[in-house]
């Protein structure tokens, strides 16, 4: 499907003309009327209300009809019933509108006939050049231009900001949840112009310096990502992800489906497009003020100026907690801070400046200290702690804000975020917002999180560098199609042994195992391979072997392999009663100090997700994983390994010898590249991987298939 071109954009956020469609004749306070916004508002677009009746509403002249229209407007605004929208869309159509806005609810978010009904206007529309955003809007707001075409009253502070929402309240809640905003645009239900549309738009608008998304879910997933990836480059995007709850993902057979919970994906599908995701409302409003107001951060490096040597001890518990430093201050910023101190203070960050203060003007001395700390090279950026506790909002103390506001219009390449204290924080926060060179935060970790954002953003995010993903040439594709071309035609969806021929066609080191189709050839198998051996169970039925008690390590002779094999059966015709067993599989037994898992699970929306995390029976105990989207490049392989809550485990942890990451990276990155050629690979489990300190070894494998 085309983009959204710019063209069509500006027809819809600032057209010269606009009809409404089925305005009603009932007015005046309360009544959601989007004629009587629009005039309140000074619309500068010409306004053709349509109702059936025909007569006169606000004192504008109505016509009965679209087609009556003395003009084709830029834009229609459809509020009639549902049953009625796809009459009215048509008109429209009839008329040569291209650009369309239907607020009627009742469609895909409704029930079957509904979702009938947005199928016909969506057939309507296709082919005709004509965008359609809705159903199920609220409309859109451009508080640049001035232009409001919704039934919601609303006043919005105009800022640099692009949001783009799935529920109105984004839009008329905006001057709280995004700090305002400059141009607002809920799709709804996204039946024609999608988060990808209106992403790409804003990519391409000047004014917009940031871009807000509110989410519940997506289509059209891989498009999104890749306009994210590009746009990003340009503009920070935030993005507020609700319904993290992971009761709405999909039963999955394998372990690693039941790790890629929904959430997970979109997690790792943002992580992937450069996507920041919000941690709450209060981080979205707090980013947003912060991008608009510093233009970066060069390093992690903080110094801190504080009244109070406990604020001081906070600030740096908040910096330590996000990655960021308290800053080492050089010998000559020490050496000038120091004449204002008594001989018996030693200056150090936090600069306690309340011992040079105490006995001279507060103010001077404060914005004294803190443009030296400003100016130490080696210093990136200074929180400010200061007090504001008077219920009048007159306080001696709080007078350091205009001295602030100074130093920070001095060094805007340097961010200068105060800490205020006290219960006239939120009047100087205000005045500190205005000046449009700081923002005031309430507490040292709303702070710190903010610094390690824009660190984030303007080092990892901005200029991260275009690595290509990982291709290996050394596979086997023909090998691993024909596998899965004759389990396809013989109705096997489930692959056991053959996902370790799978793994071996792509350069992924396997163990050797062999069949056994009773257990006298169990014992000449055991032989060939020499003790120990693990035995494990063979059926179509049994997925989770460990589970139904098909799995036995260590088995040292062939006493105990008799009896191994005796329980072994006995336990999956008492836990599987309807298993098919074709013998047992037998392996060399090779006990690893590490065992992990690498998986994937293929998403309808982002593609295959890439699991990787602590294997063998912990896999799902302890969920110690992370994941991407497949393809991977080399780095992101390795990201993986270090995320891991137990990733020191891989580099020598308390004696245990370091695990070889270079071939457990390349084969998650061979991993990856085989679910990207085989989308007939739905779902994926290497588990357990056996991981040494010189080769990785896969002991178990399966896969899911169409």
């Amino acid at each position: 499907m085309a983009r959204l071109t710019l063209e069509q954009y500006y027809n819809f956020i600032d057209p010269k003309s606009v009809t409404i469609i089925g305005v009603s004749e009932k007015t005046g306070p309360g009544m959601f009327h989007p004629l009587q916004n629009m005039l309140k508002d000074g619309c500068q677009a010409r306004i053709y209300p349509v109702n059936i009746q025909g007569r006169d509403i606000l004192g504008q002249k109505v016509y009965k009809s679209v087609l009556n229209l003395p003009e084709v407007p830029d834009l229609a605004f459809i509020t009639v019933a549902r049953n009625a929208v796809l009459g009215a869309v048509k008109e429209c159509l009839q008329k040569g509108i291209k650009s369309l806005i239907v607020l009627s609810q009742g469609f895909d978010d409704a029930d079957e006939e509904g979702k009938a009904l947005q199928r016909e206007i969506s057939q309507a529309i296709a082919g005709t050049g004509t965008r359609l955003l809705g159903p199920n809007t609220l409309g859109l707001i451009n508080a640049l231009d001035n232009f409001h075409v919704s039934f919601v009253d609303s006043d919005v502070p105009p800022k640099a900001s692009g949001v783009i929402c799935q529920s109105g309240v984004f839009l008329v809640g905006s001057a709280d949840l995004t700090a305002g905003m400059g141009v607002g645009i809920d799709i709804g239900n996204a039946s024609d112009i999608d988060f990808a549309d209106v992403l790409s738009c804003f990519g391409q608008d000047p004014r917009i310096k940031i871009i807000d998304i509110h989410m519940e879910g997506i289509r059209g997933g891989g498009d999104f990502l890749e306009i994210a990836a590009q746009v990003s480059r340009e503009k920070p995007i935030l993005v507020l992800k609700t319904g993290k709850s992971e009761t709405g993902s999909k039963a999955a057979i394998s372990h690693s489906g039941s790790l890629t919970g929904e959430d997970h994906v979109f997690e790792a599908a943002f992580r992937k497009a450069g996507i920041m995701r919000m941690a709450d409302l209060e981080e979205f409003q707090d980013l947003n003020k912060a991008f608009l107001t510093y233009k970066g951060l060069k390093g992690k490096r903080v110094g801190i100026i504080t009244i109070s040597g406990g604020a001081g001890i906070a600030a740096i518990d908040a910096l330590s907690q996000y990655g960021l430093e308290v800053a080492r201050l050089s010998r000559e910023t020490l050496e000038r801070m120091q004449e204002f101190f008594p001989p018996w203070f030693q200056v150090t960050n936090p600069v306690d400046m309340w011992p040079a203060g105490v006995k001279k003007e507060l103010k001077e001395i404060y914005v004294r200290l803190l443009q030296i700390l400003l100016d130490d090279p080696q210093v990136d950026a200074v929180i400010c702690i200061y007090g504001a506790n008077k219920m009048s909002g007159f306080d001696p103390m709080a007078v350091i804000t205009e001295g602030v506001i100074s130093e920070a219009k001095r060094r805007t390449d340097k961010p200068v975020l105060p800490w205020v204290i006290g219960i006239n924080q939120y009047g100087i926060s205000r005045e500190l917002e205005q000046s449009g060179v700081a923002i005031g935060l309430p507490n040292p970790e709303r702070i710190a999180r903010v610094l390690a954002r824009l660190y984030q953003y303007h080092h990892e995010i901005k200029d991260r560098s275009e690595e290509k993903p990982l291709v290996f040439q050394d596979v086997q594709r023909q090998l691993v199609a024909g596998i899965i071309d004759n389990a396809r035609k013989n109705s096997v969806k489930i692959l056991g042994s053959e996902v370790l021929e799978i793994l071996q066609a792509y350069g992924i080191n396997v163990i050797s195992t062999r069949l056994a189709g009773n257990k006298e050839e169990a014992f000449l198998l055991a032989g060939e391979i020499g003790y120990p051996v693990v035995m494990k169970i063979s059926s179509p039925q049994v997925v989770h072997k460990t589970d139904s008690g098909g799995v036995r390590l260590n088995i040292k002779n062939e006493t105990e392999l008799s009896l191994a094999y005796d329980e072994m059966l006995a336990a999956i015709k008492a836990n599987v009663p309807e298993a098919r067993i074709d013998g047992v599989f037998l392996q060399k037994y090779q006990p690893a100090h590490l065992e992990v898992i690498i998986g994937s699970k293929r998403d309808e929306e982002f593609g295959p997700v890439i699991v990787f995390g602590q294997g063998g029976i912990h896999a799902e105990v302890h969920k110690d994983v992370t994941f991407r989207l497949a393809p991977l490049t080399a780095k992101e392989a390795r990201e993986m390994i270090g995320e891991l809550k137990s990733s020191k485990m891989f580099y020598g942890w308390r004696g245990m010898p370091a695990a070889n990451t270079d071939a457990l990276a390349e084969s998650i990155g061979r991993v990856a590249q085989l679910v990207v050629d085989f989308p007939e690979i739905t779902e994926l489990d290497i588990n357990p991987l056996a991981v040494g300190a010189d080769a990785v070894v896969a002991l178990d494998a399966r896969a899911v298939i169409k």
